[in-house]
């Protein structure tokens, strides 16, 4: 019964750390973002939607794609470069946040990523874009991370 219940991941253990006062700032960017990104939809599919595509489970899923980068893609027999792709999206929008919120917060959230990051480019080297732009990939901005491939390449052509 206890493997159905999904493990909380370093970062979101970070995250619960912050004050209630921060933590309520990320909510309403989060809610104000998800309004922005899917209007229209019920209130139940959007309640769904803002838990998906909030920042603790965006720095989860960074988190969760490290720990799969530095497995050799274990258990994944393959992996799309738009799945790839998506993942770096999802890094971008941790960034975007922090960009948009005060210096103290800013920090706050760049010493939960910080780590990440740095697992991040052990498992991936800089090739300048050439791998996603080969791939057709088109980059969300010019962050750092859109220039690293990584090391094992789990996609195919």
């Amino acid at each position: 019964m206890s493997e159905n219940i999904p493990r909380v991941t370093w970062v979101e253990r970070m995250f619960d750390r912050l004050s209630g006062e921060d933590k309520d700032l990320i909510s309403s960017i989060d809610y104000s973002d998800a309004l922005s990104r899917f209007p229209g939809v019920s209130p139940i599919v959007f309640e769904g939607l803002r838990g998906v595509h909030s920042t603790r489970n965006r720095l989860r899923n960074w988190e969760i794609l490290m720990e799969v980068m530095e497995s050799d893609w274990s258990p994944y027999d393959w992996y799309m470069v738009f799945e790839y792709h998506n993942d770096l999206d999802i890094r971008s929008g941790i960034q975007e946040l922090i960009d948009r919120v005060g210096v103290n917060l800013s920090g706050a959230l760049e010493s939960i990523v910080d780590p990440v990051d740095r697992r991040f480019c052990r498992v991936t080297v800089h090739d300048g874009g050439a791998e996603l732009k080969r791939q057709g990939i088109r980059f969300r901005g010019d962050y750092w991370w859109y220039f690293r491939c990584p090391r094992v390449i789990p996609w195919s052509d």
